[in-house]
Formats: structure tokens, C-alpha cells, sequence
């Protein structure tokens, strides 16, 4: 059976790349044929193609300025679309309304929307194509999408139980989308585990590779998508004297080796790091797959909570105790136990391929 794979596409995002990876790995192992589909409105594309030459003859001005954050931040998305087209290539359409994309979609059995943020109302402007509107209904599969909050405002809360109510199966990465599906249309709907945790550590280390940024020397690793408070930097600080380690900040915007690490060297990173601080759902995700220590900080810069993943996450695998509000001391952060890990990522990956089987007619 032919699969589409309808996602957020972003080559600058870490989770996103990484998830849209074990989506199609996940589909392949059950000898199902993927494909991730890239829609693309073509008056939007006319007009970023109107603007390309002068966009390159700015960056050309600037190549070679590394300090330049915007050159930096061109680089950094050239490396993410190089790990795309080499492991999670996609098929663009041209479109300009859902009826072209109808049509071009018709020699697909099921389409999948998830994982990621894609029913976040606060950056999806094209909600008709994330709950799969230009396929019939029964081609409606939900695959651990997240709603990234905790709530839906009165203003989308009719659109939002229009299309749950017509998507054939229906599930979500967290207890709060759970709810939020119950309370809009009174369906159930199962929570799965973010298909990155489908795969095992082995099958992650396949996409890896050493990034030129590695230190000589024991290293404490931050990924942190928030504002980094005053707390967080002393934390930070107190942890690597102590410890006697060199601190990268993955997202250091200054720092060309660090900030345009790779997807598959971000996994490296946290594979080898002595121990992890981070913000961010898919930083806790791999830390745990990778069974190195970590530290959970809640993000400090949003103005609607998006906490509701992280909390379904340390629940589930009963890590609690990662989070920063549980560390009482430089020793809470190595006192890990992942002896149990193993154990719950069996049943949840058994619920999820069960699920996807389900939806797809295979039992």
C-alpha cells in the first residue's frame, strides 16, 4: 500500500526532521511503500522566486562574513536540506487550491497527518490540508499529531471539531490533545509515543555522524528553544564547573559549527554528551532514547503554554524527576534510572504499530 505522509516541513527544526524520518522508517518496516508530500501554493512560490536573484546577491555579499547570523542561519538550512534529500526526500506539488492537490493524490491507499505541532493554530495557516481535507474520509489517518497546546479558543473551536469529527482514525501525542478531541466531539482517541521513539537507538546511530563542533573534552549540551533565564545560565554554569565540562549551546547563532549541526549530528551530540539541558520536547525524547542525563527546563518565552507534550512524555516513561522543579543538587542530575525504559517503549511501540495496522486495514 501506498502512504502519505502529510507533515510540517521545516529545515530548521530538529523534531520536525527527526519525526518525519521515523514516520517513513516506521511505515517501511511494516513493508509499506511512504511517501512525504510537500505541497507548495505556487503564487507564493512565484513570489519568493521573483526575490531569489537579489536574495543571492546579498548572501554572496555577505558568504564571507561568518559572523553575519543571517549567512549562519542560511547555512544551518542548507545542511538540514541535505539530511532531507539524503534520508526523508519529499514529493512537491504545485497548487494552487485543495482540488489540485486532490488530483495529484489519487494513486495513494491512506494518508497520515502527524507527527508534530501540525494542528497548532498559532503557525498553521493551512488546517484544510493538515486534517487531510483533500482526500475522501476514509483515507483519514491520525499518526501522533499534537496540538502543541493545551486548549483551542472559541474562535476555532467549530473549524477545529469539523475536521476531527472526519478523520477516520484518530490519535495524538499527548493527554491534553486527547482531551481536547473528547471535549470538541466526544470521540476517543488513543495517545501515542512521537515516532522517534519508534525506533531504537541502534537504528538512530545509522543516521548520525560526527559534527566538526565535537569537543576534545567531556561536554554538557544545551538545546534550549526559550529564553535562557538567569536561573538556567547558573544552573548551567555551577553543573559544568563542578563537573569540569565545556558547555555547547546548540543553538548559538554566533557559532557557524555549532548552530548548522546537522539532524543526524544533533543525535550524535546528545548520544555522546555527559549530560543534556534542554527545553525542548525532542531534546528529552533522544536524551531518553540515548539514555544520557538530562534536565527538563520549562520554556520561559511562549505566551500560550506548550508544556502539555513533555508533561504526557515524562509521565508515560515516569521521569518526573528530570524535570529542573526535581533537582535539588548537582547529583539529582546524574541519579537516573533508564532500567525500565526499555519495558515501556515495548508496549508503546506495540500499541502504535497496532494502531497503524488497524487504520490501515492489515489485522
Amino acid at each position: 500500500m501506498k502512504i502519505g505522509i502529510s507533515t510540517i516541513i521545516d529545515n530548521t527544526n530538529y523534531g520536525n526532521r527527526l519525526q518525519n524520518y521515523a514516520s517513513k522508517k516506521v511505515l517501511l518496516n511494516m513493508e509499506l511503500n511512504p511517501e512525504t508530500l510537500n505541497p507548495i501554493f505556487e503564487d507564493k512560490y512565484k513570489f519568493y522566486s521573483k526575490h531569489l536573484i537579489k536574495r543571492i546577491i546579498v548572501n554572496l555579499a555577505n558568504i564571507l562574513n561568518f559572523k553575519n547570523e543571517e549567512i549562519i542561519q542560511r547555512l544551518r538550512v542548507i545542511r538540514f536540506e541535505s539530511f532531507t534529500n539524503k534520508f526523508v526526500p519529499n514529493k512537491k506539488f504545485f497548487i494552487n487550491d485543495l482540488n489540485d492537490l486532490s488530483n495529484m493524490v489519487k494513486d495513494f491507499d491512506y494518508f497520515i497527518t502527524g507527527s508534530d505541532q501540525v494542528w497548532n493554530y498559532n503557525f498553521r495557516p493551512n488546517l484544510d490540508i493538515d486534517f487531510l481535507q483533500f482526500v475522501e474520509k476514509d483515507k483519514r489517518v491520525a499518526y501522533a499529531p499534537s496540538f502543541g497546546v493545551s486548549e483551542i479558543p472559541n474562535q476555532y473551536k467549530e473549524e477545529y471539531t469539523k475536521y476531527l469529527n472526519e478523520m477516520s482514525y484518530l490519535s495524538v501525542r499527548e493527554h491534553a490533545g486527547q482531551k481536547i478531541i473528547k471535549d470538541l466531539t466526544g470521540r476517543d482517541s488513543e495517545v501515542l509515543i512521537d515516532p522517534t521513539m519508534m525506533l531504537d537507538k541502534e537504528e538512530w546511530l545509522k543516521v548520525t555522524s560526527k559534527p566538526k563542533c565535537m569537543p576534545k573534552k567531556k561536554y554538557l549540551l544545551t538545546y534550549v528553544l526559550g529564553n535562557q533565564t538567569e536561573e538556567f545560565k547558573a544552573f548551567v554554569s555551577k553543573l559544568a564547573k563542578e563537573k569540569n565540562l565545556e558547555i555547547l549551546n546548540l543553538l548559538d547563532p554566533l557559532n557557524k559549527d555549532i548552530h548548522c549541526v546537522d539532524p543526524g549530528e544533533f543525535v550524535y551530540l546528545i548520544n555522546e554528551s555527559d549530560v543534556v539541558i534542554t527545553d525542548s520536547f525532542h531534546g528529552a525524547v533522544f536524551s531518553i532514547l540515548m539514555q544520557t542525563p538530562f534536565v527538563i527546563f520549562e520554556r520561559q518565552d511562549k505566551e500560550v503554554s506548550m508544556n502539555s507534550r513533555i508533561d504526557t512524555l515524562v509521565s508515560t516513561f515516569k521521569m518526573e524527576s528530570r524535570l529542573s522543579t526535581h533537582i535539588k543538587s548537582i547529583d539529582d542530575v546524574y541519579n537516573i534510572d533508564f532500567s525500565h525504559i526499555d519495558g515501556i517503549l515495548k508496549h508503546e511501540r506495540e500499541k502504535a504499530i497496532n494502531y497503524l495496522k488497524n487504520a490501515f486495514s492489515m489485522n
